[in-house]
């Protein structure tokens, strides 16, 4: 039974960091990820590919005559690690951490920090200078989601949750619920209450990426060694070895709580 009471109605399904084929390590296609998305009840989409606003342009251009509503973001590898831009008109060229967050800021968008305890060498500035925290990653361990929660909370910054989707079966590893039931605005991302639920990850999905990324990038080594590790990973799903886990959780101006249980 859930520990938090049931959605009332007026409330908007919101997927936030979500991969097309325009990263490296995806192979979902724009028009697929819309029909997903309506078929599964979202409202609003955070598109959010590698270093680019490609895929979030192509995603809102075939959604323009739905009821979704796209976000265009794109996750950015600085020197400090991934910065997460949303509400982006123009891409952002530089990758000195903090200069991108200024240029974020600069086109009327917020700055988030996706899984600030995995590949975040040195982060403290960096957390200072964002938005909000991704306090879930479809793709994080159970510690790295922990400690990220603990984070915002320390620093008193709006929560989000993300599935990381790099393929369609991600998609609802981890869904937001806003109150309200208009399309997200900037100061709503930062202001508006919210709960959700997630799911961490298949490991098969997370090496099956990798291949991807091996293939997409001609890199023959490494799509051999991701397909070792899927045949790795699903023997031991097969004998039922998981370490995946679920959560729940809220978040609002005056309060924030999450729960956690093994799958």
């Amino acid at each position: 039974m859930s520990a938090f009471a049931p959605q009332p109605e007026g409330t908007r399904k919101v997927a936030f960091h979500v991969h097309t084929n325009r990263s490296f390590d995806s192979l979902v296609q724009p028009g697929v990820l819309v029909r997903a998305c309506l078929a599964q009840g979202v409202r609003t989409l955070c598109v959010t590919d590698h270093d680019t606003i490609d895929g979030a342009l192509a995603v809102r251009s075939l959604a323009m005559t739905s009821s979704l509503q796209v976000i265009v973001g794109a996750e950015y590898k600085t020197d400090l690690g991934d910065v997460i831009g949303l509400f982006l008109h123009e891409e952002v060229k530089m990758r000195d951490a903090l200069r991108v967050v200024r240029a974020i800021h600069a086109q009327g968008g917020i700055a988030i920090l996706p899984h600030p305890f995995h590949a975040h060498p040195d982060g403290a500035e960096l957390f200072q200078l964002v938005d909000a925290i991704e306090v879930f990653n479809g793709r994080c361990s159970l510690g790295e989601n922990e400690k990220a929660f603990a984070l915002a909370t320390r620093l008193q910054k709006p929560m989000l949750v993300g599935s990381d989707a790099h393929f369609l079966s991600e998609l609802s590893n981890a869904t937001m619920r806003f109150s309200g039931d208009k399309q997200l605005l900037p100061a709503d991302l930062l202001t508006r209450p919210r709960s959700w639920k997630g799911h961490s990850a298949r490991p098969t999905t997370l090496r099956a990426s990798q291949g991807v990324k091996g293939l997409k990038t001609r890199s023959p080594r490494l799509a051999a060694s991701a397909t070792l590790a899927v045949l790795k990973h699903a023997a031991c799903e097969m004998l039922g070895m998981s370490d995946r886990y679920s959560t729940e959780g809220e978040w609002s101006l005056v309060s924030s709580r999450a729960t956690t249980a093994s799958k």
